[in-house]
């Protein structure tokens, strides 16, 4: 629970780092102090995970007194809406946002033709063959360690085990889950299968 708070802390204060990053660069090309920019934060999904982020980005605008923040959620879980929500943001003149990109390989061209209008972050999730200015977020791989670490803490004797993410595509999931293939190596812990929900809380029980 704590490690997931953190996780969550991290992306809320990733988003201050990231609207520092968008406003002075959006300074140093020539915009007056009195200029209002346009940020946005899009999810991967409508999971309540995001919540907290909201409060981040609120808390975030609160701040900044010339930052207009928009907070979009993807609400099918799918790269097809997020594609719809960057076009949209795009439309309105966003000077910048950050994405946690649900396909990244798939994606990395959008995200490419974004970035030659407005200034991209990954959060959560990266696309690191994109021309985004930088990633912010959990070192997956890392994490994924730590939860094999755990795995074998509970399973000290080996077993069966099955694991679940929402996204196979999702370079966090995929980081994930070689960090917990690495830890478990040389074990008696046997990874049965990867399942996906597509964040559906229904699917997943």
């Amino acid at each position: 629970m704590n490690s997931r708070r953190h996780i969550v802390y991290g992306l809320v204060f990733g988003l201050l780092i990231a609207s520092a990053v968008f406003i002075g660069a959006c300074k140093q090309s020539g915009g007056g102090g009195g200029k209002r920019y346009k940020l946005a934060f899009v999810t991967n999904n409508a999971s309540d995970f995001w919540t907290i982020s909201r409060k981040g980005t609120e808390k975030a605008a609160a701040e900044l007194p010339n930052v207009e923040i928009d907070f979009r959620i993807d609400s099918d879980g799918t790269a097809a809406e997020q594609q719809r929500i960057v076009d949209d943001l795009l439309a309105k003149g966003v000077n910048g946002f950050a994405i946690s990109p649900i396909d990244p390989v798939n994606q990395t061209q959008m995200l490419n033709r974004a970035a030659q209008q407005s200034l991209v972050v990954t959060q959560d999730s990266d696309a690191p063959n994109s021309n985004r200015v930088c990633y912010i977020g959990t070192d997956n791989v890392g994490a994924g360690r730590q939860a094999g670490d755990l795995i074998k803490e509970a399973l000290p004797e080996g077993g069966k085990i099955m694991l679940f993410v929402g996204s196979r595509d999702a370079a966090n999931a995929q980081q994930r889950y070689q960090g917990i293939k690495e830890a478990l190596q040389g074990s008696n812990i046997q990874i049965l299968d990867v399942r996906t929900d597509s964040t559906d809380r229904v699917r997943a029980k």
